[in-house]
Protein backbone atom coordinates (compact mmCIF):
# COMPACT_ATOMS: atom_id res chain seq x y z
CA UNK A 1 0.00 0.00 0.00
CA UNK A 2 1.88 3.36 -1.07
CA UNK A 3 -0.84 5.83 0.99
CA UNK A 4 -1.85 6.20 4.56
CA UNK A 5 -5.93 4.95 4.61
CA UNK A 6 -8.31 7.07 7.36
CA UNK A 7 -9.70 5.04 9.38
CA UNK A 8 -12.51 4.63 8.21
CA UNK A 9 -11.34 3.01 5.33
CA UNK A 10 -9.68 0.18 7.25
CA UNK A 11 -13.33 -2.24 8.25
CA UNK A 12 -13.94 -2.28 4.58
CA UNK A 13 -10.38 -2.85 3.28
CA UNK A 14 -10.06 -5.62 5.22
CA UNK A 15 -13.16 -6.98 4.61
CA UNK A 16 -12.31 -7.03 1.01
CA UNK A 17 -8.98 -8.89 1.34
CA UNK A 18 -6.55 -6.59 2.91
CA UNK A 19 -3.28 -8.84 4.21
CA UNK A 20 -2.62 -7.34 7.48
CA UNK A 21 -1.73 -10.43 8.98
CA UNK A 22 0.52 -13.28 6.74
CA UNK A 23 0.15 -17.20 7.26
CA UNK A 24 1.66 -18.90 4.48
CA UNK A 25 3.59 -22.17 3.97
CA UNK A 26 7.06 -19.99 4.57
CA UNK A 27 5.79 -18.48 8.03
CA UNK A 28 4.07 -21.21 9.03
CA UNK A 29 7.76 -23.18 9.07
CA UNK A 30 9.34 -20.12 10.89
CA UNK A 31 6.47 -20.54 13.20
CA UNK A 32 7.07 -24.13 13.66
CA UNK A 33 10.96 -23.44 14.26
CA UNK A 34 10.15 -20.99 16.96
CA UNK A 35 8.11 -22.64 18.80
CA UNK A 36 10.58 -25.60 18.75
CA UNK A 37 13.28 -23.21 20.09
CA UNK A 38 10.59 -22.18 23.48
CA UNK A 39 10.98 -24.22 25.87
CA UNK A 40 6.98 -25.12 27.23
CA UNK A 41 5.07 -22.57 28.10
CA UNK A 42 4.33 -24.57 31.82
CA UNK A 43 7.72 -25.59 32.41
CA UNK A 44 8.98 -22.33 32.84
CA UNK A 45 6.00 -20.97 34.34
CA UNK A 46 4.78 -23.95 36.35
CA UNK A 47 3.13 -21.45 39.25
CA UNK A 48 0.75 -20.01 36.32
CA UNK A 49 -1.03 -23.67 35.54
CA UNK A 50 -4.37 -23.20 36.30
CA UNK A 51 -4.36 -19.86 37.45
CA UNK A 52 -7.40 -18.71 35.38
CA UNK A 53 -10.06 -21.11 37.60
CA UNK A 54 -8.37 -18.87 40.44
CA UNK A 55 -8.97 -15.69 38.64
CA UNK A 56 -12.16 -15.97 36.61
CA UNK A 57 -12.43 -12.16 35.67
CA UNK A 58 -9.09 -10.80 34.51
CA UNK A 59 -8.88 -6.93 33.38
CA UNK A 60 -5.33 -6.28 31.99
CA UNK A 61 -6.57 -3.68 30.09
CA UNK A 62 -7.18 -1.41 32.73
CA UNK A 63 -3.50 -1.35 33.60
CA UNK A 64 -2.70 0.19 30.18
CA UNK A 65 -5.84 2.66 30.93
CA UNK A 66 -4.54 3.97 33.93
CA UNK A 67 -1.15 4.70 32.68
CA UNK A 68 -2.13 5.69 29.05
CA UNK A 69 -5.34 7.08 29.21
CA UNK A 70 -7.30 6.90 25.61
CA UNK A 71 -4.13 5.02 24.75
CA UNK A 72 -6.76 2.42 23.00
CA UNK A 73 -8.10 4.63 20.49
CA UNK A 74 -5.15 7.59 19.61
CA UNK A 75 -3.53 5.78 17.23
CA UNK A 76 -5.49 4.11 14.61
CA UNK A 77 -3.99 2.25 11.65
CA UNK A 78 -3.06 3.83 8.50
CA UNK A 79 -2.53 1.23 6.53
CA UNK A 80 -1.64 -2.67 6.80
CA UNK A 81 0.25 -2.31 10.33
CA UNK A 82 -1.79 -4.08 12.15
CA UNK A 83 0.91 -6.73 13.62
CA UNK A 84 2.59 -4.01 14.73
CA UNK A 85 0.07 -2.27 16.97
CA UNK A 86 -1.08 -5.73 18.24
CA UNK A 87 2.33 -6.59 19.25
CA UNK A 88 3.11 -2.87 21.01
CA UNK A 89 -0.77 -3.34 22.54
CA UNK A 90 0.76 -6.13 24.11
CA UNK A 91 3.99 -5.02 25.35
CA UNK A 92 2.38 -1.75 26.91
CA UNK A 93 -0.28 -3.74 28.46
CA UNK A 94 2.04 -5.85 29.76
CA UNK A 95 4.28 -3.27 31.13
CA UNK A 96 1.62 -1.59 32.69
CA UNK A 97 0.70 -4.84 34.74
CA UNK A 98 4.22 -5.02 35.84
CA UNK A 99 4.18 -1.75 36.97
CA UNK A 100 0.89 -1.75 38.65
CA UNK A 101 1.99 -4.63 40.26
CA UNK A 102 4.71 -2.79 41.95
CA UNK A 103 7.73 -3.33 39.23
CA UNK A 104 10.63 -0.81 39.71
CA UNK A 105 10.14 1.03 36.91
CA UNK A 106 7.66 3.75 36.35
CA UNK A 107 5.40 4.11 32.91
CA UNK A 108 7.34 6.71 30.77
CA UNK A 109 5.75 7.08 27.40
CA UNK A 110 3.69 4.46 24.80
CA UNK A 111 5.74 2.80 22.78
CA UNK A 112 6.03 2.98 19.01
CA UNK A 113 5.20 0.51 16.18
CA UNK A 114 7.22 2.00 13.10
CA UNK A 115 10.57 0.26 14.02
CA UNK A 116 8.61 -3.06 14.51
CA UNK A 117 7.04 -2.95 11.63
CA UNK A 118 10.08 -1.70 8.98
CA UNK A 119 11.15 -5.38 10.13
CA UNK A 120 8.46 -6.96 8.53
CA UNK A 121 11.15 -8.32 6.16
CA UNK A 122 9.28 -6.85 2.72
CA UNK A 123 7.81 -3.93 0.75
CA UNK A 124 4.45 -5.77 0.47
CA UNK A 125 1.77 -5.45 2.84
CA UNK A 126 1.42 -6.77 6.34
CA UNK A 127 3.61 -8.71 8.75
CA UNK A 128 4.01 -12.02 10.22
CA UNK A 129 3.47 -11.66 13.88
CA UNK A 130 6.42 -14.29 15.16
CA UNK A 131 8.45 -11.66 13.54
CA UNK A 132 7.28 -8.94 15.39
CA UNK A 133 7.65 -11.36 18.67
CA UNK A 134 10.91 -12.24 17.62
CA UNK A 135 11.90 -8.61 17.09
CA UNK A 136 10.81 -7.13 20.54
CA UNK A 137 12.59 -9.83 21.91
CA UNK A 138 15.79 -10.24 20.53
CA UNK A 139 16.09 -6.33 19.56
CA UNK A 140 13.45 -4.23 21.34
CA UNK A 141 11.13 -1.28 20.72
CA UNK A 142 11.01 2.62 21.03
CA UNK A 143 9.06 5.28 22.72
CA UNK A 144 6.45 8.07 21.19
CA UNK A 145 9.92 10.27 21.64
CA UNK A 146 12.55 12.10 19.44
CA UNK A 147 15.49 10.14 18.82
CA UNK A 148 18.83 12.25 17.54
CA UNK A 149 22.44 11.19 17.68
CA UNK A 150 25.02 12.56 15.57
CA UNK A 151 27.50 10.17 15.80
CA UNK A 152 25.11 7.49 14.74
CA UNK A 153 23.51 9.26 11.72
CA UNK A 154 20.08 8.86 13.65
CA UNK A 155 17.54 11.48 13.06
CA UNK A 156 14.14 9.86 13.73
CA UNK A 157 10.88 11.51 15.25
CA UNK A 158 8.12 8.96 16.53
CA UNK A 159 6.21 11.57 18.32
CA UNK A 160 3.66 10.98 16.76
CA UNK A 161 2.58 7.88 14.81
CA UNK A 162 3.56 7.68 11.11
CA UNK A 163 2.90 4.29 9.09
CA UNK A 164 4.85 5.53 6.16
CA UNK A 165 8.39 5.09 8.14
CA UNK A 166 7.91 1.54 9.19
CA UNK A 167 6.50 0.99 5.64
CA UNK A 168 9.35 2.65 3.74
CA UNK A 169 12.30 0.33 5.92
CA UNK A 170 10.26 -2.50 4.84
CA UNK A 171 12.69 -4.04 1.83
CA UNK A 172 15.69 -3.41 3.78
CA UNK A 173 14.57 -3.35 6.86
CA UNK A 174 14.50 -1.12 10.42
CA UNK A 175 17.89 0.69 9.84
CA UNK A 176 20.71 -0.77 12.50
CA UNK A 177 21.43 2.36 14.13
CA UNK A 178 18.11 2.85 15.05
CA UNK A 179 17.76 -1.01 16.14
CA UNK A 180 21.12 0.03 18.34
CA UNK A 181 18.80 2.14 20.30
CA UNK A 182 15.70 -0.26 20.53
CA UNK A 183 18.16 -2.79 22.11
CA UNK A 184 18.09 -0.74 25.68
CA UNK A 185 14.49 -2.04 25.85
CA UNK A 186 12.87 -4.96 25.11
CA UNK A 187 10.64 -7.89 25.48
CA UNK A 188 12.24 -10.28 28.08
CA UNK A 189 10.10 -13.42 27.87
CA UNK A 190 8.00 -14.64 24.69
CA UNK A 191 5.01 -17.24 26.04
CA UNK A 192 3.44 -19.65 23.53
CA UNK A 193 -0.03 -20.87 24.14
CA UNK A 194 -0.80 -23.89 22.88
CA UNK A 195 -4.45 -24.32 24.28
CA UNK A 196 -7.05 -21.49 25.24
CA UNK A 197 -6.52 -22.54 28.79
CA UNK A 198 -2.41 -21.45 28.18
CA UNK A 199 -3.70 -18.43 26.94
CA UNK A 200 -6.04 -17.59 29.55
CA UNK A 201 -3.45 -18.74 32.60
CA UNK A 202 -1.24 -16.27 30.25
CA UNK A 203 -3.55 -13.31 31.13
CA UNK A 204 -4.46 -14.67 34.15
CA UNK A 205 -0.37 -13.69 35.07
CA UNK A 206 -0.84 -10.43 33.98
CA UNK A 207 0.94 -11.32 30.54
CA UNK A 208 -1.00 -9.55 27.69
CA UNK A 209 -0.43 -10.89 23.78
CA UNK A 210 -1.60 -10.53 20.59
CA UNK A 211 -2.27 -13.41 17.46
CA UNK A 212 -2.95 -13.39 13.80
CA UNK A 213 -6.27 -15.25 12.49
CA UNK A 214 -8.77 -15.25 9.33
CA UNK A 215 -11.79 -14.13 12.23
CA UNK A 216 -14.20 -10.92 11.22
CA UNK A 217 -17.32 -9.35 12.85
CA UNK A 218 -20.04 -7.26 12.01
CA UNK A 219 -19.80 -3.30 13.40
CA UNK A 220 -22.81 -4.01 16.08
CA UNK A 221 -23.39 -6.47 18.46
CA UNK A 222 -26.68 -8.20 19.85
CA UNK A 223 -27.95 -7.38 22.53
CA UNK A 224 -25.97 -10.06 24.56
CA UNK A 225 -23.06 -7.99 23.96
CA UNK A 226 -20.95 -10.51 22.43
CA UNK A 227 -19.11 -10.01 18.95
CA UNK A 228 -19.61 -13.09 16.71
CA UNK A 229 -17.88 -14.35 13.53
CA UNK A 230 -19.55 -12.67 11.11
CA UNK A 231 -19.50 -13.40 7.01
CA UNK A 232 -16.39 -11.56 6.47
CA UNK A 233 -13.01 -12.77 7.65
CA UNK A 234 -10.22 -9.87 7.91
CA UNK A 235 -6.36 -10.86 7.52
CA UNK A 236 -6.01 -9.43 10.46
CA UNK A 237 -3.81 -8.82 13.99
CA UNK A 238 -5.50 -7.81 17.13
CA UNK A 239 -4.29 -7.20 20.85
CA UNK A 240 -5.94 -9.88 23.89
CA UNK A 241 -6.37 -7.66 27.05
CA UNK A 242 -8.60 -10.10 29.37
CA UNK A 243 -11.11 -12.45 29.46
CA UNK A 244 -14.26 -12.65 31.73
CA UNK A 245 -15.67 -16.32 32.60
CA UNK A 246 -17.69 -15.80 34.96
CA UNK A 247 -21.25 -15.75 32.88
CA UNK A 248 -22.06 -13.01 35.52
CA UNK A 249 -23.05 -10.02 32.74
CA UNK A 250 -21.70 -11.56 29.87
CA UNK A 251 -23.87 -14.52 29.50
CA UNK A 252 -20.97 -17.00 27.85
CA UNK A 253 -17.64 -16.80 28.71
CA UNK A 254 -15.71 -14.25 26.67
CA UNK A 255 -11.68 -12.82 26.16
CA UNK A 256 -11.65 -9.30 25.24
CA UNK A 257 -9.68 -8.29 21.99
CA UNK A 258 -8.55 -4.40 21.28
CA UNK A 259 -8.77 -3.42 17.33
CA UNK A 260 -6.60 -1.18 16.18
CA UNK A 261 -8.86 1.04 13.68
CA UNK A 262 -9.60 3.68 16.03
CA UNK A 263 -12.95 4.55 17.67
CA UNK A 264 -15.66 4.89 15.44
CA UNK A 265 -16.27 1.67 13.32
CA UNK A 266 -17.31 -0.30 16.63
CA UNK A 267 -20.67 0.23 18.00
CA UNK A 268 -20.66 0.82 21.44
CA UNK A 269 -21.02 -2.59 23.82
CA UNK A 270 -24.50 -2.14 25.41
CA UNK A 271 -23.58 -4.67 28.34
CA UNK A 272 -20.35 -2.70 28.80
CA UNK A 273 -22.17 0.32 28.92
CA UNK A 274 -24.38 -1.35 31.75
CA UNK A 275 -21.59 -2.34 34.20
CA UNK A 276 -18.83 0.14 33.77
CA UNK A 277 -18.43 -0.13 37.52
CA UNK A 278 -16.69 -3.90 36.46
CA UNK A 279 -15.19 -3.03 33.27
CA UNK A 280 -14.53 0.49 33.38
CA UNK A 281 -14.93 3.27 31.16
CA UNK A 282 -16.06 1.60 27.78
CA UNK A 283 -12.83 1.55 25.44
CA UNK A 284 -13.88 2.15 21.69
CA UNK A 285 -12.95 -1.01 19.23
CA UNK A 286 -13.16 -3.41 22.14
CA UNK A 287 -14.63 -6.64 20.85
CA UNK A 288 -15.70 -9.45 23.43
CA UNK A 289 -15.39 -12.52 21.85
CA UNK A 290 -16.89 -15.66 22.65
CA UNK A 291 -14.72 -17.80 24.39
CA UNK A 292 -14.98 -21.31 21.60
CA UNK A 293 -14.27 -18.49 18.67
CA UNK A 294 -11.39 -17.31 20.59
CA UNK A 295 -10.11 -20.70 20.86
CA UNK A 296 -10.90 -21.66 17.50
CA UNK A 297 -9.47 -18.71 15.49
CA UNK A 298 -7.08 -16.97 17.89
CA UNK A 299 -5.40 -19.58 19.82
CA UNK A 300 -5.34 -22.76 17.35
CA UNK A 301 -4.93 -21.15 14.48
CA UNK A 302 -1.09 -21.20 15.52
CA UNK A 303 0.24 -17.41 15.45
CA UNK A 304 0.10 -16.43 19.11
CA UNK A 305 2.53 -15.18 21.47
CA UNK A 306 2.22 -13.51 25.41
CA UNK A 307 4.86 -10.97 26.39
CA UNK A 308 6.22 -10.89 29.71
CA UNK A 309 9.05 -9.24 31.76
CA UNK A 310 9.25 -6.26 29.66
CA UNK A 311 12.43 -3.88 30.06
CA UNK A 312 11.33 0.32 29.96
CA UNK A 313 12.54 2.41 32.39
CA UNK A 314 14.07 1.74 35.98
CA UNK A 315 12.69 4.85 37.86
CA UNK A 316 16.17 6.34 38.54
CA UNK A 317 16.85 5.97 34.93
CA UNK A 318 13.86 8.35 33.95
CA UNK A 319 15.91 11.90 32.59
CA UNK A 320 12.65 13.75 32.83
CA UNK A 321 8.89 13.54 33.11
CA UNK A 322 5.67 15.03 30.91
CA UNK A 323 5.86 17.84 33.87
CA UNK A 324 9.22 18.59 33.42
CA UNK A 325 13.10 17.49 34.58
CA UNK A 326 13.26 15.83 38.37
Amino acid sequence: MNRKVRPDELNQLYDDGLQGWIWNEEVKETWSEFCAEEPDLYAVNASIEGLHEKRPRVLLYLAREKYDPGAFTKEAQQGPDCTSHGDRTAKDISRCVEINNGDSEVYYKRSATEPCYGARGSSGDGMDPTRAAKFSKEVGFLFREPYSDSSNGVSLDLTKYNFNIGDNWGRTGTPENIKAICRKHNVGQTLVPKSVEQALDCMAAGKAGHSGQRWGTPSRQNKDGINRLGPKRWNHDMAHGGYDLTEEFFKEQVAFVHNSWGPDWLEPNPIWLEHEDVYGPWIPGTIVVPLDEFEDFFVNTGSIHYYSDVKGFPISEIPYTRSGVL
